[in-house]
């Protein structure tokens, strides 16, 4: 492999530089089969050869059974190589993850500083998880590469079926009834797919759904005789294929009944059949009957000389039924009729919802049975409304459906009523034997005062102590709002310095004595305002009061993000923080609701407390006996005031990929990365090397990436050298990416938009299963494009307490947004 020079320069306020040397520079040198480096320098380990296999050539399409794909690396004699740089890849729509590699703890622990130091070892043996990215049957090609060798082998996505399910036989010019059933190999629905389904004979398919499986994974369509003779229905979807063979009949072949579509239970109604072909009756034929309700008087009828055949149908109870006859070879035709029940025996009345807010709406629902709990269709109710806050009625009376419903609207006035104080009652007209019903409602609803307040408890867990804080929101009536969305922030006030000293000598700490306490005392030495002005969680320019490059006091507390109140309008939050910053700083909680675009804010400031039992021996040294924040008596560690000079070589440089939030130590062609650290991106240069030209192109969120448009891949290995005041990183490029057409300037500077799929917040019982619903994007420019969950993915659910999962998106001009999603794990 040819080794070439490439320099790229990036420039930051604090001398940031980016610099690609030659591998043979800086102490550097690749080998054939191996690459080592000296001092801090990465290395990069190339195999000559790959050995690759695979739990299974077979993939599920659920994604319940992910399998392993393994790589052995060896060097020209067929020895396995440790630590060899090899990656996985998949060509078409599914995910593989490199697994994490092996490792082994070794405790080394310094008598001065405690240190405990880990040895990580890769080994010969590297693995990936291959997972399906959708439910599509196809083949996918794993390729599992190391500088220029590769191998790859093919692994079958397969279970995905559809099926066809209706009759073998249909009549001409009648539309007859088929199912097509769409199923992933674990056997569960597929829904929201688009299926092609084709007729061999140009016979007409018609559909409600768009030709879309609905959420069962169903489609319900109907096939039109447009000509008599042998068709085929075929359907193809996510390359699962299946086909139905049915005959066109030229015969007249069908039910009727002289009833309405309606008939009362408990009644007998009578079924007509009539047979002909050709205009010919076909007589003496033996038919078979069924229904999906109700009791027929015969499985069969035959045919008299008309090619006619009568029977009957009853049922005792109501819904609708679909009554079909079918002859032995297969033709069918079906008739759809509904039983109702006629005789009311109960009443009941809902509301949804139950509280109502000024100027608000509420659904009001009678039900009618019979003695067996049958629905009463086509009766008529009466509402009658009394209030005293001028709300009304959309209308006095409503017929009931086929469940027995009828429903009218309730409209509030404009001011709150008092408790239950708007009465609705309902009446079935006709039938005064059957008692009336009543639904109370309360108008209120808008969170008018907010109740934010504690027990004075405190629980540990660990190393944190957990505070619970309660809070109530009612309206203006006084009456608890139920669902009321309530968002909680801590921000700190203020810290201290100093020390925690016994009055019996266990421990030493300030020298502050008090001869009154016989136990504890807290001994400041100084009290400091937060230097978080603006309570943004940055360091602003300005606030860095003691010119230590960091806000203080920290974010020492976390809190539930949201939550929604309870039927008492109450809902408890937990404040979490470490035992080692208890007493020394002040937090603020606020509890915030929005009615209407104005935000109500009740908040509460409390120093981080501590559990007596942690500070009341003199045997047992306190979490807190220390100041997280110093024991010096001063808010600003320089005497004089000045700032001193920025630290050289003690800086941090991250380079990770803005999708994944992963740190990279390879850097791909036409692949965007961000530079996370101490420093900006502020300028891009292209530099030229044999058939090369390599462009850096700075994007937005300090982020950049390298564009090679190769007239021809040279295969050549780049080290990359980025450095910041003296602290290097190394990273490898290999040029054998694909031509890349010339970069082109976007004007988009707007980020995607990202939508939270299902329930958020969401709340999973404590060791529970939770199963994140993920997040979808869409770009103004580019359309749909990828969400990705970078953290809080796996939820713990065995740790109690709020849980925070965080998507990023990122569109093709560079732009990324980030959304969350809560999870609550409850006891």
């Amino acid at each position: 492999m040819s080794k070439s020079v490439k320099f790229v320069k990036i420039v930051s306020p604090i001398a940031l530089a980016i610099a690609l040397t030659a591998c043979g520079g800086g102490g550097s040198s690749f080998g054939d089969g191996d690459t080592s480096s000296s001092g801090d320098d990465s290395a990069v380990v190339i195999a000559d050869s790959i050995e690759l296999s695979v739990s299974s050539r077979q993939l599920a399409s659920d994604g319940s059974s992910p399998i392993t794909i393994t790589a052995i690396a060896k060097d020209s004699n067929n020895t396995a190589i440790d630590d060899a740089d090899i990656t996985f890849a998949v060509d078409k729509d599914a995910t593989i993850i490199k697994n994490a590699t092996v490792t082994t703890t070794t405790d080394s622990v310094d008598a001065t500083d405690d240190t405990e130091t880990t040895v990580v070892t890769a080994g010969s043996i590297q693995t990936a998880t291959l997972t399906p990215g959708s439910a599509t049957n196809q083949t996918l090609t794993v390729t599992v590469s190391s500088g220029n060798t590769s191998k790859s082998i093919t692994v079958e996505v397969i279970g995905t079926e559809v099926t066809i399910d209706g009759p073998q036989a249909i009549t001409l010019n009648k539309d007859n009834p088929f199912v097509l059933k769409l199923k992933d190999s674990s056997n569960k629905a597929i829904a929201y797919e688009v299926v092609e389904l084709t007729s061999s004979a140009g016979n007409t398919i018609k559909t409600d759904s768009n030709f879309e499986t609905d959420s069962a994974g169903e489609i319900a369509f109907t096939v039109t005789g447009d000509a008599s003779g042998t068709d085929t229905i075929t359907a193809n979807v996510l390359g699962a294929s299946f086909e139905k063979h049915i005959e066109v009949s030229s015969d007249e072949f069908a039910l009727s009944s002289a009833s309405s579509e309606e008939i009362n239970i408990n009644t007998n109604a009578s079924i007509d059949f009539i047979w002909t072909t050709n205009g010919v009756a076909q007589s003496g034929k033996t038919i078979t009957l069924s229904a999906t309700r109700g009791d027929i008087t015969s499985q069969t009828a035959v045919t008299d000389a008309d090619g006619k055949a009568k029977f009957s149908i009853s049922s005792s109870t109501a819904g609708q039924t679909v009554i079909t006859a079918t002859t032995a070879d297969g033709l069918s035709t079906t008739l759809n009729r509904e039983f109702v029940a006629t005789t009311p025996a109960y009443l009941n009345t809902q509301a949804d919802p139950t509280l109502v807010s000024p100027n608000g709406t509420s659904t009001i629902t009678a039900k009618i049975r019979d003695t067996n709990d049958n629905p009463v269709k086509n009766k008529i109710i009466d509402f009658r409304l009394t209030d005293t806050v001028d709300g009304v009625l959309s209308g006095s009376t409503a017929i009931t459906d086929s469940l027995g419903r009828a429903s009218v609207s309730y409209t509030a006035g404009n001011s709150s009523s008092a408790k239950d104080g708007v009465v609705i009652k309902t009446f079935i007209q006709g039938y005064p034997a059957v008692a009336e019903d009543e639904i109370k409602l309360t108008v209120g609803g808008n969170a008018l005062r907010i109740v934010l307040g504690d027990d004075h408890l405190l629980e540990a867990e660990d190393i944190f102590y957990n505070k619970q804080f309660g809070v109530i929101v009612t309206d203006s009536a006084g009456n608890p709002v139920v669902g009321q969305d309530v968002s909680f922030k801590i921000v700190p006030k203020s810290y201290y310095k100093g020390s925690l000293w016994d009055t019996g000598d266990g421990w030493s700490g300030a020298s502050v004595y008090d001869p009154t306490n016989t136990v504890i005392i807290q001994g400041v030495t100084a009290s400091c305002v937060s230097e978080d002005f603006d309570n943004d969680g940055n360091l602003d320019s300005g606030e860095d009061i003691n010119f230590n490059g960091t806000l203080e006091p920290t974010h020492d507390a976390a809190v539930t993000g949201s939550g929604v109140t309870d039927e008492n309008g109450k809902i408890v939050v937990e404040v979490i923080y470490a035992k080692n910053t208890a007493w020394w700083s002040e937090q603020r909680i606020e509890a915030t609701v929005t009615v209407d675009g104005t935000e109500f804010i009740e908040y509460t400031d409390f120093r981080l407390p501590v559990l007596a039992a942690d500070v009341n021996s003199s045997d047992t040294t306190p979490p807190n006996l220390n100041s997280p924040y110093g024991t010096w008596g001063g808010c600003t560690d320089d005497p004089d005031g000045i700032a001193p000079p920025l630290p050289s070589g003690n800086l941090t440089l991250v380079v990770v990929n803005p999708i994944t939030g992963a740190e990279v130590s390879e850097l791909e062609n036409d692949v965007w990365y961000s530079i996370s650290g101490d420093g900006e991106i502020l300028d891009a240069s292209t530099y030229s090397l044999n058939s090369s030209v390599v462009t850096i192109e700075t994007g937005p969120n300090n982020s950049f990436r390298l564009i090679d448009n190769n007239t021809a891949v040279d295969n050549n290995g780049y080290y990359i050298n980025l450095t910041i005041n003296g602290v290097e990183k190394i990273f490898f490029y290999r040029d054998d990416a694909a031509i890349v057409p010339e970069p082109v300037v976007s004007t988009d500077t707007t980020g995607p938009v990202i939508y939270i799929t299902g329930v958020n917040p969401e709340t999973v019982a404590q060791n529970g299963t939770y199963t994140d619903a993920g997040a979808t994007a869409v770009d103004d420019v580019d359309g749909a494009v990828t969400a990705t969950a970078i953290s809080g993915l796996p939820v713990d659910t065995s740790i109690l307490g709020s849980h925070t999962i965080i998507y990023r998106a990122v569109d093709a001009a560079g732009n990324a947004t980030t959304s969350t999603r809560t999870v609550t794990v409850t006891p």
